[in-house]
């Protein structure tokens, strides 16, 4: 007859193996889809990796998270290590670090707390290009899942002096096979986006900021700019979009059945709103908030034709 306290001693003991099997199986690493970006007197916004890589151009004093997964509690890291693999700018970051820290969203709306490694300025005014991989590990071994970046730190005076393109059309293509890494483009003096260029085929990047009829009619007591880039183009990396405005104005971004309030983007160091995105598409800048359930004008006409 088999005893009580041996069946719950072997039920103990292959829970315990199956725990640990699933630990193992689900250790804490770097996160491949996306990371946040902090730029100064700012909070850490979302951008998306491409192919599991951050490419971007940004200010120095800049602070950089990399997500880890797996890892919900304190215990879920130990003996793990945050390490980076550097091909170029070591000298420009201090050691990385592993926090628990609040992220957000693109638009500044709270994603909750996580844990993430830390790529910090070891100069907060020092410029240059930093490259490498981020991973977390197992302090005895350094195989792991990486994250590689090229991240360009320039100041304002710095952006744009290997390639500047002025963009006062709404029709315009551009070649960007015989330029330098980064490239600045410049819009009606209001707008400008800085990219890299490694490998940008030819893209269509004309913008029109001619009212849109619909939505100065929808907000008559607004004062509203407009920033449209009707071809929509998509970059192959993430850049850095400045769209300038005053701390009193409000952004939006319009997409198909709404708007999105990306408000929160604004920046006082760059006088303006600052988002990371590889796609140029339709904004807004209003001088009072806009709600979105406002009601859209009526036709001149109503449906059988005749005027009332």
């Amino acid at each position: 007859m088999r005893r009580p306290g041996v069946v719950v001693g072997a039920v103990f003991l292959l829970a315990l193996l199956f725990s640990l099997g699933a630990s193992a199986a689900d250790p804490a690493r770097i996160g491949q889809t996306e990371a946040f970006v902090e730029l100064p007197e700012d909070r850490p916004r979302r951008v998306q990796l491409e192919d599991g890589r951050l490419r971007m151009v940004s200010v120095p004093g800049t602070v950089f998270y990399f997500p880890i997964v797996n890892a919900q509690r304190a215990e879920d890291l130990s003996g793990v290590r945050a390490a980076v693999s550097w091909n170029k700018g070591e000298e420009l970051a201090a050691r990385p670090r592993i926090e628990y820290r609040q992220m957000y969203d693109e638009a500044g709306g709270a994603l909750g707390y996580r844990y993430v490694v830390v790529l910090a300025p070891a100069d907060a005014s020092a410029s240059g290009t930093m490259q490498g991989e981020v991973r977390v590990a197992r302090r005895q071994s350094g195989e792991a899942p990486s994250v590689p970046f090229t991240v360009s730190l320039q100041s304002k005076e710095q952006e744009g002096v290997d390639n500047l393109f002025r963009c006062n059309s709404r029709d315009i293509w551009i070649d960007f096979s015989g330029s330098a890494e980064w490239a600045t483009l410049d819009f009606y003096d209001g707008a400008r986006f800085v990219v890299s260029t490694a490998g940008q085929p030819p893209l269509n990047v004309g913008c029109s900021v001619e009212p849109l009829t619909d939505f100065v009619e929808r907000y008559p007591d607004a004062r509203l700019r407009f920033f449209c880039w009707p071809a929509a183009p998509i970059f192959n990396h993430t850049g850095t979009l400045t769209l300038f405005a005053g701390e009193e104005e409000h952004l939006y971004r319009i997409v198909p059945g709404g708007l999105i309030d990306c408000t929160g983007s604004y920046s006082a160091e760059k006088g303006g709103f600052v988002l990371q995105t590889r796609t140029l598409g339709e904004f807004v800048i209003s001088s009072a908030p806009l709600d979105p359930q406002a009601p859209h004008p009526a036709p001149d006409n109503p449906p059988v034709g005749a005027r009332p």
